[in-house]
């Protein structure tokens, strides 16, 4: 069946239409003063990308607005959409750098990983880690929401303190440190101080920029550990498009730390995938079949 899944979260809004399991389209853009209406529209515009003369198609919303949309759509917790979203990944890994070569997103290796028992979801304003058992099930999950550590809204002031233009300079910048300075407040405002000290004692701006992300992957690392995580990884979310932090996360994981073609998507994907259940009136929980 035809389907749309909506991801309103605080920092942007995503979204993604599908026909089964097939990727028809994608689209993003930044959150508005009004998500219920800005959703809707996004709903009416994915709408021309799903086969013409059928009005029957089922819709997904997921994420912090998605109790402000209404007209009848159906709703899931974003943890439950990143899960599935997942799934759907893992079984589409192979043809990653197709999705990727259509929809803009950055082309991995063709080689499925195994099945993820990780996901680590880098949020602007929260970061999540989710856990599976082996059957495939949503074991568990841990979500920084409280504070700005360990998030994407970090990764942006400090950015401001470099006078970086925006996360990709950042991300390119810390690419080139051999060795990222520590960076030990969780408070981005002590964490600023701490950078403006760096500046000025002379430490290289390179390892200023990875320190910054080796801080975000230390906060996170914290929450998967507080779950006892295991297995294969896959790292989602619109921070996820940036390899200083992914390299962050494999030293400090010690394995190998997956990324899918269009990451800031996934969970959206995964709100399709759950309208298309929801509409066949299948709410099986597990996330690899």
């Amino acid at each position: 069946m035809p389907a749309i899944g909506i991801d309103s979260g605080s920092v942007a809004v995503k979204g993604a239409a599908m026909q089964g399991e097939e990727l028809l389209s994608v689209a993003c853009e930044p959150t508005g003063a009004d998500p219920g209406v800005q959703c809707r529209g996004m709903i009416a515009a994915l709408r021309g990308a799903l086969p013409s003369g059928n009005d029957d198609i089922s819709v997904c919303v997921t994420g912090y607005g998605r109790e402000m949309v209404g007209g009848g759509q159906s709703t899931t917790s974003e943890i439950f959409a990143n899960a599935l979203g997942t799934g759907w990944a893992w079984r589409k890994w192979c043809d990653m750098p197709q999705i990727a070569e259509r929809f803009q997103g950055a082309p991995r290796p063709a080689r499925q990983p195994d099945k993820f028992r990780t996901i680590i979801d880098v949020g602007g304003q929260d970061s999540k880690v989710i856990t599976f058992g082996a059957g495939g099930v949503v074991e568990g999950f841990a979500m920084n929401d409280r504070c700005a550590a360990g998030t994407g809204r970090f990764l942006q002031e400090l950015a401001v303190v470099l006078e970086l233009k925006d996360l990709s300079e950042l991300d390119m910048l810390a690419l080139e440190s051999a060795d990222p300075a520590p960076i030990s407040s969780a408070c981005t405002v002590f964490a600023e101080s701490e950078v403006v000290s760096m500046l000025a004692k002379g430490t290289p701006r390179a390892d200023i920029a990875g320190g910054i992300f080796k801080a975000v992957a230390e906060r996170t690392v914290e929450l998967a550990e507080s779950l006892q995580w295991s297995g294969s990884v896959l790292f989602d979310g619109g921070t996820a498009r940036f390899d200083a932090l992914r390299t962050a996360f494999e030293r400090r994981m010690g394995t190998a730390v997956a990324v899918p073609a269009c990451p800031q998507h996934i969970t959206a994907i995964g709100a399709a995938v759950y309208a298309g259940r929801y509409a066949e009136k299948t709410h099986e929980e597990v996330v690899y079949e």
